[in-house]
């Protein structure tokens, strides 16, 4: 009696980029009229590793990866035809494992209303990817204050005091966002009524007149 072997169609289909510290989630298409179960090498990088179990159809893996590489089916075994083999292509994917974004570490800032001064927030962030975007999170700030792109934001429009929060977010589209804060109090000016060139401002609250 001669054995018929049954035709195998191996198809694989996972994320081509995920974040650092996640594991590939593979979606591996198992067609064929055997019942199986079969059994998959693949190789990671150079090291190889076994996928026992597998069922005709969907099998919905999960696969740890440290970094970024191709990962490949190598070998396929039938254990209701182990005399049968798998004589098409065996399947790859290759991925990059991205890291997590930075924005960085934020100040909390104090600065006069109506300060005649450009601040650059971008060159006081400390630790940050490049590439981020700016917004306002908290408080009442005029339009075209702050660049969003820059990080530049114009204090002289700052007529009035109270508390602005500034946000610089980094988000890769792959990984969790990340965002740092600067949390900016806008002094009142103090105001005098003095007969001689005085002038009082919220770093300088005294003057002997």
């Amino acid at each position: 009696t001669t054995l018929e072997c049954p035709d195998y169609t191996l198809e694989l289909e996972g994320a081509t980029e995920i974040c650092e510290g996640s594991p590939l989630d593979l979606a591996l298409l198992i067609e064929t009229e055997s019942p199986g179960p079969f059994t998959m090498e693949y190789t990671y990088n150079g090291l190889t590793n076994t996928l026992p179990g597998l069922q005709a159809g969907m099998n919905n893996l999960s696969v740890p990866v440290p970094g970024s590489g191709s990962i490949a089916i190598t070998t396929f075994s039938d254990s209701s035809a182990p005399a049968c083999i798998h004589n098409g292509p065996f399947p790859s994917l290759d991925f990059d494992v991205v890291p997590f974004p930075a924005a960085g570490v934020g100040k909390d800032l104090a600065f006069c209303a109506a300060l005649d001064s450009l601040l650059d927030l971008s060159g006081i962030l400390a630790g940050a990817d490049a590439g981020g975007t700016w917004a306002v999170t908290a408080g009442d700030v005029p339009g075209g204050a702050l660049d969003a792109s820059t990080g530049q934001f114009n204090l002289a429009k700052l007529t009035t005091s109270g508390a602005i929060q500034i946000a610089y977010m980094q988000n890769n589209g792959i990984c969790q966002p990340d965002s740092a804060f600067f949390n900016l109090d806008i002094l009142p000016v103090p105001l005098v009524e003095t007969s001689g060139p005085y002038r009082l401002d919220c770093e300088t609250d005294e003057v002997v007149v």
